[in-house]
């Protein structure tokens, strides 16, 4: 599971999402990050609607994680 998380953007937010709900604040961030860099940046759900990451979205790196994420998805055309 963690080889196929690592390559693919949505199995990499489901392990951040695990590890949100479990409070591992750290390694939740850790797969958030790495899920964006693999091209997941959904900015409404992750910011907005993602019920699982309740705990992380108080922390100044999911904030500073959420600009960067805010930034690319204004750049798509619709």
């Amino acid at each position: 599971m963690i080889e196929m998380a690592e390559r693919d953007p949505y199995y990499s937010a489901v392990f951040a999402e695990f590890y949100a709900i479990l409070n591992e604040k750290g390694k939740a961030l850790d797969w958030l990050e790495h899920a964006y860099r693999r091209g997941y940046f959904n900015y409404p759900f992750i910011q907005h609607y993602d019920p699982f990451y309740v705990n992380i979205r108080g922390e100044n790196r999911f904030r500073k994680l959420m600009e960067d994420v805010k930034r690319q998805w204004e750049k798509i055309e619709v």
